[in-house]
């Protein structure tokens, strides 16, 4: 019987990405033997979406938000109805990510070093450079992992731009925290699994790449006003109050009130 892999993403009016990542999914199924079912929250696109998806890819079992859900909201949607048919796997992915023809199989043969007893965290590259964007963050110097592992590395968190969580560590951790709108979801979930004692690992190449995020219109674009970048900083993809005060407390022990206080800093002092 094949492995069953749920993969999760959400988009809004990003339609070419979206379309060519799921083209770069479809890309793997021959060569993974996976059957992979596609769950996708179109969370209020107005670029017509939905309808090219559902034209071009009628398997994808598609769904609609209006807009509020965010990328962690509509994650947790998605989460909890893939979980109702028990997958083997869920693969969280961003919409932007374009995978690399072998990438299922890398991530499953790196799951399969640690018997699925892991997260494993696919390498994504800048489409331009094929420098490292996403994956893991934190290097952990392990001397056991090292040894018995010597092509892999270990992180304390992650990005979920591409994650693949099989169904034991899933029944440990759940899904993403309630508290978090847009950001911040996949870090915290990464440091849970950290605290759990679950090791994180990032696969040996690159599976795919993915254009780096756009800080023109962000609290860290210091070439903005500081009224500018307090209200981007407040915003549902920046770091609400409430959010940020959540995370640093769960996320960073006895540091919490530094971490805390550091983007307000950075603002203030123009870095």
């Amino acid at each position: 019987m094949p492995l069953r892999i749920a993969c999760l993403l959400c988009c809004h009016n990003r339609k070419s990405l979206t379309l060519t990542c799921l083209e770069s999914i479809y890309s793997q199924l021959n060569p993974c033997g996976a059957d992979i079912e596609i769950f996708l929250l179109d969370d209020g696109s107005t670029d017509g979406t939905s309808s090219a998806v559902r034209e071009r890819y009628p398997l994808v079992k598609l769904f609609s938000g209006s807009g509020d859900l965010f990328w962690c909201g509509a994650m947790r949607v998605l989460w909890r109805i893939a979980a109702q048919s028990s997958p083997d796997y869920f693969l969280l992915l961003n919409d932007d990510t374009s995978f690399y023809k072998n990438a299922l199989d890398v991530l499953l043969s790196s799951a399969s070093y640690l018997n699925n007893r892991c997260l494993v965290v696919g390498s994504i590259c800048d489409p331009i450079n094929k420098q490292k964007v996403y994956g893991g963050f934190g290097l952990v110097s392990n001397p056991h992992f090292q040894s018995h592992f010597s092509c892999m590395s270990f992180y304390q968190t992650c990005n979920a731009n591409c994650l693949l969580i099989p169904d034991i560590i899933y029944q440990k951790l759940g899904i993403f925290n309630s508290a978090y709108t847009h950001a911040m979801g996949d870090f915290d979930y990464g440091y849970l699994a950290t605290r759990s004692s679950i090791p994180i690992l990032e696969t040996p190449d690159f599976v795919g790449e993915c254009s780096p995020n756009d800080d023109s219109k962000s609290w860290r674009n210091n070439t903005l006003s500081r009224s500018e970048r307090f209200r981007f900083l407040a915003g549902p993809k920046g770091l609400p109050f409430r959010e940020w005060l959540i995370f640093c407390r769960r996320n960073y022990g006895l540091r919490w009130p530094i971490k805390f206080v550091g983007p307000t800093i950075r603002i203030i002092l123009g870095m």
